[in-house]
């Protein structure tokens, strides 16, 4: 790991704690050190998850590392569900069990004759190798092989969400908004948002779904394994603009054999017509002097790029994501050293990061793409950046910066 001046790139651990902790009903247990999981609560806390969060950690002492011993985790365990009422359980190791080679799985095994009829799973994910992209996918993925039971379809048209996650801004708002158009297009409901706003009850029912809709790259695994086990199709992306948003639902309908609802097309685009129109209108006068510019989650930001370059003709700045897996065509893998060198380069224009490169840049902060470590979620009910109303936020904040 380099050295960084306001944000580390956060563990894979992390990254499943993130995705884990917020499911209703299950139990994550962490075999590690005490001080592991007070951070990790404060930051469920400031997301707003800190009443249905039941993380805990075994703790660790010098004996237990140099003798890999490992009975701390079941009498964790006992004395946690004696007192807590548990759906499952999820065990994770911190980074010392995994770097001195304590055999996790066979644990977990051991556990669960132990606990027949409670579901327990593991999550490989302490190795100092996993960033919090392996996490979350890790995580997402180790739930939709596991848990989902075998079902019959639904009567009525549903689908899941899968890939809203904490460590994105605005994630209850985005999901929110899609679950809105979905019903407004199509009549369609949703039946679980994996993982901000799921419970074990809908995990294992998944498999009833008519279509699984991935909101980011780290989905994938999850949708790909539904897909093998209950023969559910997946849409990968996010809507993002008035010509991003239409494909997206002309998508959704396609895989869901379903017709698009034009009527609640032209209305939506009809109600985001004003300030969309006035934002291009301000935009030729500008021309090529204003660039836009985003780091972040390569999802959210190949989203924001497609809408402000590509639909509203906004000339390209720097684009750049954490992850060297999520580096693609015009978003590059940028350490933060890198990001704030670039940064004090950017000509006038819109930019869109965390809370702290925008502070650096001296930009808005309020154009966030990612939860900072700071940033508490206090209100769920603000505007989305995806979907049609997502147009109408995202296009009044860029009059307000420009204007």
């Amino acid at each position: 790991m380099g050295l960084y001046k306001y944000h580390p790139v956060p563990s894979g651990r992390m990254g499943a704690l993130w995705t884990l902790a917020t499911i209703k009903g299950a139990v994550v247990l962490e075999f590690g050190s005490m001080g592991h999981m007070i951070y990790a609560k404060r930051w469920l806390e400031q997301a707003g998850y800190s009443k249905d969060c039941q993380a805990f950690v075994t703790h660790l002492d010098e004996k237990d590392i140099a003798l890999g011993m490992t009975d701390r985790i079941e009498a964790a365990l006992d004395g946690i569900l004696e007192k807590q009422k548990a759906e499952a359980v999820f065990l994770i190791p911190s980074s010392v069990p995994e770097v001195i080679g304590i055999d996790m799985e066979a644990i977990c095994q051991e556990l669960s004759f132990r606990y027949e009829g409670l579901p327990i799973l593991y999550f490989p994910c302490g190795g100092f190798d996993r960033d919090y992209h392996r996490g979350i996918e890790t995580a997402l993925y180790e739930l939709c092989r596991n848990l989902p039971e075998k079902t019959l379809r639904t009567e009525e048209l549903t689908c899941n969400i899968i890939g809203s996650g904490i460590d994105l801004h605005l994630f209850e708002a985005d999901a929110r908004e899609i679950e809105r158009m979905l019903w407004g297009a199509f009549g369609m409901k949703v039946s679980c948002v994996l993982s901000t706003r799921a419970d074990m009850e809908g995990i294992r029912r998944l498999g009833e779904a008519d279509i699984n809709l991935v909101l980011r790259r780290e989905g994938i695994r999850a949708g790909e394994t539904l897909k093998e086990q209950f023969g559910t199709p997946y849409l990968y992306g996010r809507p993002y603009g008035i010509q991003g948003t239409v494909k997206w639902l002309e998508q959704v309908g396609k895989l869901s054999g379903r017709l698009v609802n034009t009527e609640f097309i032209v209305d939506e685009i009809k109600d985001c017509s004003t300030v969309y129109d006035s934002l291009k209108h301000i935009l030729e006068f500008f021309g090529e002097r204003l660039v836009f510019s985003a780091g972040g989650s390569r999802d959210v930001v190949q989203g924001l790029k497609e809408f402000a370059v590509e639909e509203l003709g906004i000339r390209e700045g720097l684009f750049w994501c954490e992850a060297k897996e999520d580096e693609k065509e015009g978003i590059s893998c940028l350490t933060e050293e890198k990001v704030l060198k670039e940064l004090g380069h950017l000509p006038q224009g819109i930019l869109m990061a965390r809370k702290e490169y925008l502070k650096t840049a001296g930009r808005n902060t309020g154009l966030l793409t990612d939860r900072g470590i700071n940033e508490w979620n206090f209100n769920p009910y603000v505007p989305p950046y995806v979907g049609f109303r997502g147009v109408t936020n995202l296009c009044s904040l860029w009059f307000q910066e420009i204007e």
